[in-house]
């Protein structure tokens, strides 16, 4: 997985079902670390930018007493729908409530109200980005919060380190340069690592090369 160690975590427990949508959505911007029991979480010695765990279907109260001591935001995912239990576990401290299966829409929203931060974006200088691909989404989010990034980086962010064509990146950064273009911007590749650049800046650097 592509991990950078100046990236702010997010700790989870939850089934393996939903990691890759995890993956998709949040390890742009965030190292995912993995836990099997709330036990393990309380043993750290840093802090998380969120919690996100499996509801416990006993003791909500006394499981979310041992989350607080973190002092993280806590978002819980469950299949139990009923009321009074959502009820419990928000009135015992947790953030958020979301029901499986997960929705990756109601999912993203959720987070970022949580994190504060723009997970997957489709603007660039306040204006849309139109018909955005997951992938292209991801791949604007890298180019948003770094500076540049190198092809292997970038096939390990999108596909978390299993080995695609290299086509695949190239079609998805051709398809994304297409849709950056009109709000004039381009990606540019400099010394193997690409980055967003505005439009006439690099134009005036071709020029002057």
């Amino acid at each position: 997985m592509f991990f950078s160690p100046s990236l702010p975590s997010i700790w989870i427990i939850d089934s393996a079902s939903n990691h890759e949508l995890y993956t998709q959505i949040l390890s742009i911007q965030f190292e995912l670390r993995y836990f099997d029991d709330l036990n393990e979480l309380t043993r750290e010695s840093d802090q998380p930018s969120l919690i996100l765990a499996e509801a416990p279907l006993t003791r909500p109260r006394e499981a979310l007493k041992k989350l607080l001591s973190i002092k993280a935001p806590i978002a819980l995912v469950s299949r139990n729908d009923s009321i009074d239990f959502m009820r419990e576990c928000l009135r015992s401290g947790a953030d958020a409530y979301l029901l499986k299966p997960l929705r990756q829409s109601e999912l993203i929203l959720t987070l970022e109200r949580l994190l504060g931060v723009e997970l997957l974006p489709n603007t660039l200088d306040a204006k849309p980005v139109a018909g955005l691909t997951l992938k292209e989404r991801q791949l604007l989010a890298i180019f948003l919060t770094r500076e540049s990034a190198p092809r292997a980086d970038l096939c390990g962010a999108l596909w978390n380190g299993v080995n695609v064509n290299r086509k695949t990146l190239d079609v998805h950064l051709f398809n994304l340069r297409r849709k950056l273009h009109p709000l004039g911007f381009d990606i540019a590749c400099v010394k193997n690592s690409y980055r967003l650049v505005r439009r006439s800046v690099y134009s005036e650097r071709l020029s002057s090369a």
